[in-house]
């Protein structure tokens, strides 16, 4: 799933990339990097080009490009009056060509968007990501249902050996064996218990009570722990 995320973010960086268009769809480069990547962009590119130079009687948009830019060079040489006619005629052919450019960008930027998300490489990573969701989810359901299981299991078979079953299946495994003690470690037990009920017995008798009945207890203990 974020091989997928990684693969489209890639895609989309890539439609994001600046692209500087020229008056000539020939002058554009066509490779990863360049203005134009295929031929078929260039085809896009021509047939707009192509359009706007025919409706204003040129033979491109780059002849187009270059009578505006005789006007501008005839403007210089003129009077102020001829100048400025000739400096307002290049500059709408100025316009022409940057909002012909403008359109031909805005074409290629929406075409490579979509070959970036509705291509066939596009659709295989959808397929993986789909696969990747299902694998998750069964895999977590499959984990989930596997430790409900084994508590489950666990917690009757417990209750069977409580209960006093004279046979378990076999999924219940055998009991487990208490650890073997020693006379060393029952002494240290008693020990222990002894000490706690003398505790206990001296904080709950009150003060001045005779006999003490926490005698035997404090006996008891003393024997205990003599060597």
């Amino acid at each position: 799933m974020l091989a997928v995320v990684g693969v489209f973010t890639a895609r989309l960086w890539k439609v994001s990339e600046p692209i500087i268009l020229r008056s000539s769809a020939k002058a554009m480069l066509r490779k990863p990097g360049g203005e134009l990547r295929d031929d078929d962009e260039e085809k896009i590119v021509e047939d707009i080009y192509k359009e706007v130079a025919e409706l204003n009687r040129a033979p491109s948009l780059r002849a187009y490009e270059a009578r505006a830019h005789r006007l501008l060079r005839i403007a210089d040489r003129s009077d102020d009056q001829r100048a400025a006619k000739l400096g307002a005629r290049a500059s709408t052919i100025i316009g022409d060509i940057l909002a012909t450019e403008s359109r031909a960008l805005m074409i290629i930027v929406r075409r490579r968007a979509t070959h970036a998300v509705g291509d066939k490489k596009a659709m295989v990573a959808y397929a993986l990501f789909i696969v990747g969701i299902a694998g998750f989810g069964v895999s977590a359901n499959r984990l989930d249902s596997e430790r409900t299981g084994s508590v489950n299991i666990a917690k009757a078979c417990a209750d069977a050996r409580t209960a006093g079953a004279a046979k378990l299946p076999a999924i219940c495994g055998s009991p487990s064996t208490p650890a073997a003690s020693t006379p060393a470690a029952e002494r240290a037990q008693a020990i222990k218990d002894l000490g706690a009920a003398l505790g206990r017995c001296e904080a709950t008798l009150p003060k001045g009570t005779s006999p003490d009945p926490c005698a035997p207890l404090q006996r008891a203990f003393t024997e205990a722990i003599a060597p």
